[in-house]
């Protein structure tokens, strides 16, 4: 008798769902005001410091749901530029996939 596992997909959902719970419960209470500064120090924390890896297909995922511009890839509308000054970072997500490092 063979235990049948679920596909590996099914196992990432509640990863993430717990990560998320985590993220939230460590944001400082200032950052849930509208404070720039606090949301800002809140990306910090909960992401830069603990060098948190966006692997692309989670990108990938994310620029193929439906979103509030309308058709195509939202992400890019902030993310449309290497120049820091327009584009968080500089992180241009119109470059291609064979650029982009899959951690």
């Amino acid at each position: 008798m063979s235990i049948d596992r679920k596909p590996r997909a099914f196992h990432v959902a509640p990863a993430i769902a717990a990560g998320l719970v985590l993220m939230l419960a460590a944001v400082p209470p200032a950052a849930a005001e509208d404070d720039p500064e606090a949301h800002e120090e809140a990306v910090t924390r909960l992401v830069m410091e603990r060098n948190i890896k966006i692997p692309y297909a989670y990108i990938d995922t994310l620029m193929r749901l439906p979103n509030a511009f309308g058709e195509g890839a939202a992400c890019v509308i902030c993310h449309g530029s290497t120049n820091p000054e327009r584009s968080y970072r500089g992180l241009d997500l119109r470059v291609r996939l064979e650029t982009l490092v899959d951690v």
